[in-house]
């Protein structure tokens, strides 16, 4: 039997220095009782994912998991913390270092070294001549060293600098082995922005509990993980938080396009690049996240902030016009009565805040229906089913700063991120959900009035009288909400496999009364129009 098929790897050919590695780990003290170590032809089960469907070993990944959990626990750390089996997978790891699976090269698992943010604060200080180098596969410590051998450079102030506020930074007549130690019992521990690990934590997929490709090779060895190829991936998380409507999956898509392709397009303010893909609509005012964006740099994205003006409200309307839904349903009663009121900038600042409200009112009401357990209705609203394809977009380009294709083609997505999206949408969503209200400072103004109270708890009256066909589903998700941060993904991905086909039409009834509510909160803020609270004196120009 030869070393690549020892290693586990079929189809690869690992660095012998990482099958070495391998067996070490495999045989020693720190991972004994390790389920399901090796197949039955004598290899290293490396890998053990959690998509497998079927054969002897489908069930390695949840047995590791619970051995990682019995090994926190012995340990002290207790699952219930965030991050408890990355932190497990550090703390048990007996030479904190590992070898690269592609090229073998030896790379500390702890955060030690510099990161992107920590180049460019350096580079911000300007206490170093230009032309030194960042080497981002340098350890810190022999990065302090070139800095202490650099004429006339002070390596305490330059690290004082790109660290900055810190509650036991040391004293700059500190000497540098003095800021060494301290970064190796304080700082790197903390694991702070401006340093990275050498390699990230994959516990439970990989057997030591880190991924098996390095800092050093995993933007070109590790499929998909290519700096351009990841800008082309993107996820915007307020999609989630605000519940907003829309196809999630290709407006993500098309983001990370422009983020990827069209970055040094201008924006459409004449500014130079680089561009940021921007709602005309915004998602925080109750607008879809669907696929057509305009660019905009940061300066012009942060002015524009999530408020609109005339001539975006005109945009959507036309767009709206040619049968695009442009806003989520539980704004569309709200935008419908407003937009045509806009021919001012006061007007369209003035349907900004009223919108917000309305968001304001639709996320009351998501809580309201949480507090009563009814999480599969909840679940229902985020639109999961989007997950389940994959889009390209056919002639795209860039006109007038607004993205435009041809056409968009839809295709089967049938891989393990289809779960993998929708545990992470329920995440972000649920979680917003939970501490939406108890974010300090934020001035909220909920619309009722007594239909709309009567509306809502229709709803869950209406919910209550299925839960014999929706009790299983609410207690899974509900179970999934309890875990830790470290578990709710997984918890989520069991979840949506094991309710894969649950028909959401036993929805429907409640739905309706749901959006009656939100429909009487339309009445509501539509006949506040000439309230002080909306109205703006501004210079409308």
């Amino acid at each position: 039997m030869n070393e690549q098929i020892k290693s586990g790897f079929k189809g690869q050919d690992p660095h012998s220095t990482f099958q070495k590695y391998m067996t070490e780990i495999a045989e020693s003290r720190e991972f004994h009782g390790m389920p399901d170590v090796y197949y039955d032809d004598g290899r290293i089960q490396w890998e053990a994912p959690s998509n497998r469907t079927g054969g002897k070993f489908k069930d390695s990944h949840h047995r590791r998991r619970d051995w990682w959990a019995r090994k926190a626990a012995e340990i002290g750390i207790p699952t219930t913390e965030d991050r408890w089996i990355s932190k497990t997978a550090k703390r048990i790891h007996p030479t904190k270092e590992k070898p690269c699976k592609k090229c073998g090269r030896l790379m500390d698992i702890r955060y030690v070294y510099p990161s992107n943010m920590f180049e460019k604060r350096f580079r911000k200080c300007e206490l170093v001549d230009s032309d030194f180098d960042i080497d981002q596969l340098e350890d810190i410590y022999a990065l302090i060293d070139r800095l202490h051998e650099e004429p006339g450079v002070d390596a305490t102030k330059v690290l004082a600098c790109v660290i900055g506020e810190h509650p036991s930074l040391p004293s700059l007549t500190a000497d540098v082995e003095a800021w060494k130690s301290w970064i190796t019992e304080v700082y790197a521990p903390s694991e702070p922005k401006t340093l990275s690990p050498g390699v990230m934590s994959n516990a439970p997929d990989r057997f030591d509990g880190f991924h098996s490709f390095n800092r050093c090779c995993r933007g070109t060895a590790d499929k998909g993980r290519g700096k351009k190829n990841l800008r082309s991936y993107s996820t915007d998380r307020r999609v989630f938080e605000y519940w907003a409507s829309g196809d999630w999956i290709a407006a993500d898509r098309l983001m990370g396009i422009v983020r990827s392709e069209f970055r040094g397009e201008p924006c459409k303010n004449g500014h130079d690049g680089p561009c940021q893909a921007d709602h005309i609509g915004p998602i925080s005012l109750g607008f879809c996240h669907f696929p057509c964006f305009q660019l905009l740099c940061s300066a012009c994205n942060s002015a524009k902030n999530n408020r609109m003006y005339p001539s975006d409200v005109a945009w959507l309307i036309e767009r709206e016009s040619k049968g695009e839904q442009i806003v989520s349903w539980h704004s569309q009663a709200l935008w419908d009565k407003l937009k045509h009121r806009v021919e001012t900038h006061e007007h369209a600042l003035r349907i900004s805040k009223v919108l917000r409200d309305n968001r304001h009112s639709y996320m009351a009401a998501l809580f309201f229906i949480a507090q009563s357990e009814q999480f599969g209705f909840l679940a229902s609203l985020l639109e999961m089913e989007y997950a389940e394809r994959d889009v390209s977009f056919l002639g795209l380009r860039i006109v007038d700063a607004v993205t435009k294709y041809d056409s968009i083609q839809y295709s089967a997505r049938t891989t393990k991120y289809v779960l993998e999206q929708k545990a992470r949408r329920a995440r972000i969503a649920f979680g917003e959900l939970d501490n939406y209200f108890t974010k300090e400072n934020r001035n909220v103004f909920l619309a009722e009035n007594p239909f709309s109270r009567t509306m809502l708890e229709a709803t869950i009256r209406s919910l209550r009288t299925i839960e014999n066909e929706t009790a299983d589903y609410n207690r899974s998700i509900s179970e999934a909400l309890k875990t830790s941060a470290d578990e709710k993904i997984p918890a989520f991905k069991r979840v949506f496999s094991e309710y894969d086909r649950f028909d959401n039409r036993v929805y429907e009834k409640s739905k309706t009364l749901f959006k009656a509510h939100m429909n009487a909160v339309a009445d509501v803020l539509s006949e506040m129009w000439e309230d002080d609270r909306y109205v703006r004196e501004i210079d409308d120009l």
